[in-house]
């Protein structure tokens, strides 16, 4: 009796588990508020179910002269997991990890970004984007304007809790050009439970610029046919 009642539960559990797993790679459908207090001064994750995608600040038709787009990546501010700074969170590591795992985990650290997180980024951004005459370049070259990729927040982590979040980033890209901004966008990039923490991040930043792309295309697209409006502050929904 006792084995039927665990094979039920433990049946009921992989159903709930199956839940996040087939929604994993509909980016559109969480908005996470990252690093929010939870009184105990630990920071938590609120999901809202909705497909917001936010532009904060300039407008979009700003954007349909602009060719070549130097994209630069800033980690500076950024929250890991429950710390509210990348150093808190390597600190930590430090601590739990023996000196050989962690050296190993923090040059696969930095290394993943350059080698693997920001080309997919790249690459994923350009398939789109370049539908409406614009590319993006990760070498620093002479450019119409900068795409500036802030990470805010970041869960590398593999929960595979019961209703655990996958693993996302939480970003803001802006688009500069001489000390003008001239549209910003806010969003966040859900990947899946890949088997290493290389893989899940790269997910994420592929996805990330394929939202921000398909979202730029689509604003244009619509200026295009219904000629220019003001762009101000919107929220639009992923596709």
């Amino acid at each position: 009796m006792i084995q039927t009642l665990t094979k039920i539960l433990l049946f009921f559990l992989l159903i709930l588990n199956f839940g996040w797993v087939a929604g994993q790679h509909d980016s559109s459908m969480f908005n996470f508020s990252p690093l929010q207090s939870n009184g105990m001064g630990k920071p938590v994750v609120r999901i809202v179910v909705n497909k917001s995608f936010k532009q904060t600040a300039g407008w979009t038709e700003k954007l349909k002269d602009i060719g070549k787009v130097n994209i630069v990546y800033s980690y500076n501010s950024m929250g890991v997991c429950e710390y509210t700074s990348e150093k808190s969170f390597l600190e930590h590591k430090q601590k739990t990890y023996s000196a050989k795992k962690y050296a190993k985990f923090s040059n696969e650290w930095y290394a993943m970004r350059e080698q693997s997180m920001e080309p997919k980024f790249l690459e994923y951004f350009n398939k789109n984007i370049m539908e409406v005459g614009m590319m993006g370049f990760n070498d620093a070259r002479p450019a119409d304007a900068t795409l500036r990729v802030e990470i805010l927040y970041m869960d590398p982590e593999d929960h595979r809790y019961v209703n655990s979040p996958p693993p996302y980033i939480s970003t803001i890209c802006t688009f500069f050009a001489k000390d003008e901004i001239l549209a910003r966008y806010e969003f966040v990039a859900v990947g899946s439970r890949e088997k290493n923490m290389r893989d899940r991040m790269t997910e994420c930043f592929a996805i990330a610029g394929k939202m921000l792309s398909k979202n730029i295309v689509k604003k244009m697209r619509a200026i295009e046919k219904n000629g220019p409006v003001n762009s101000g502050t919107f929220t639009e929904s992923e596709d």
